[in-house]
């Protein structure tokens, strides 16, 4: 498990940012909590002052001393203030540590840590880009991580971000706590006793022809179907069923999808070249035929963006941005949902009626798309090494 920092807190500062906000529980007051509070103080203090000067400078890192009251050594500012002390590090677009010789205009992200009296408060802010949006946040895995459960876990599973669809993998159950801009953490439970039966969807989950017009295969291989007898989806569709065994643990939703329709694939990063740096491929990175992972469809009836791939085992988080006519906004997804995992959508997700666009410009649409591949989650993926994790972008035209 890669190490955390106690009481990680993150802002994102900038045009377009994007604030996302935990609530602590309260502290105790004790002499801890004081020095918490004021290790947090200084460390506020300090951030405030350095940011500021790195979107008013034109200089080296080395030159913000002046406003922090520290010095610059070893890729770090360290300093005092009126609540405690303080060291500063410098990121740039790619989380690489800066030196105290680099510009300030490199400077993406900074990272203060507060300290009084042996107490340790960290914060951080990031230097949002004005065209797409930034966030952070480091998550931790629950207290289900480690503890041994007989059926899927459901709660407790990260103590701070999002969880992912929980998997079963062996004789564990596996999920990942999602924080943003290549933050997450893996976690794990060892299955109590003999794990329950899993249903598991048939070969007639898949994508039909627009001339198909009946299911080909079982809609099972492992379970019964619910409902007994879907229908066959319309063109330009899909139709969904769960399979269950008469004992043990409902599948994910299994879904078919039907082409044809009146839609046209306005969608406009179709390679991994045109991905920009910062942000995950709309495309699955680990198959040759490199399905879409995040599409925008142009209907009569208007935009839509499709997240996920009916063909593969993804899962969609419900909440996305959308970007056009210079503004920024949230966007719902909705689908079927994933089995004990409130948030997230199995397969694929949508959300329509983006909005239209003008002048011969482009939106963007970020969603936060996972794939379960090797045994394990894996989300927002520029590349098969998937060693970082990112919101994904598909950029569209009118």
């Amino acid at each position: 498990m890669p190490f955390l920092l106690k009481r990680f807190r993150f802002y994102s500062v900038g045009v377009v940012a994007v604030l996302l906000s935990f609530i602590w529980p309260p502290f105790s007051v004790s002499a801890q909590s004081i020095g918490e509070k004021t290790a947090l103080k200084s460390a506020h203090i300090a951030l405030d002052a350095l940011s500021a000067e790195v979107r008013r400078k034109r200089g080296t890192i080395r030159s913000l001393t002046s406003a922090s009251g520290g010095s610059c050594v070893d890729k770090e500012i360290r300093g005092k203030n009126s609540s405690g002390r303080f060291i500063a590090i410098f990121r740039d677009a790619s989380e690489r540590r800066l030196s105290c010789s680099d510009a300030t205009s490199k400077v993406a992200l900074i990272e203060v840590t507060g300290q009084f009296e042996g107490e340790e408060e960290t914060v951080g802010v990031r230097m949002a880009s004005e065209r797409v949006p930034s966030l952070v946040v480091l998550p931790a895995c629950g207290p289900a991580d480690g503890t041994s459960i007989a059926s899927r876990p459901s709660s407790n599973l990260c103590a701070r971000g999002t969880a992912s669809p929980v998997s079963a993998s062996g004789n564990e159950w596996v999920w990942l706590c999602l924080g943003e801009s290549g933050k997450n953490v893996s976690c794990s439970a060892p299955v109590l006793g003999s794990p329950d039966p899993m249903g598991v969807c048939g070969s007639a989950a898949r994508i039909y022809s627009e001339t198909e017009n009946a299911f080909l295969g079982d809609l099972c291989a492992t379970g019964s179907p619910q409902p007994a007898s879907p229908a066959f989806p319309l063109g330009g569709s899909s139709s969904s069923w769960t399979c269950t065994p008469s004992e043990g643990v409902r599948s994910d939703p299994c879904i078919a999808k039907r082409l044809g329709g009146a839609s046209t694939d306005c969608s406009l990063i179709t390679s991994f070249a045109d991905v920009p740096e910062g942000y995950g491929a709309p495309l699955n990175p680990f198959s040759e035929n490199q399905e879409p992972l995040l599409r925008v469809e142009c209907r009569p009836e208007g935009k839509r963006a499709v997240a996920g791939n009916s063909t593969l085992n993804t899962s969609v988080y419900n909440t996305g941005f959308v970007f056009s006519n210079g503004s920024w906004q949230t966007i719902s997804f909705s689908g079927e949902e994933a089995v004990n995992n409130p948030g997230w959508y199995s397969g694929e997700a949508f959300s329509e009626g983006l909005p239209p666009i003008s002048g011969g410009t482009s939106g963007f649409v970020l969603a936060f798309v996972c794939r379960f591949e090797g045994n394990e989650w894996k989300c927002g993926c520029r590349d098969s090494s998937c060693d970082q994790n990112y919101w994904t972008l598909q950029k569209y035209g009118s």
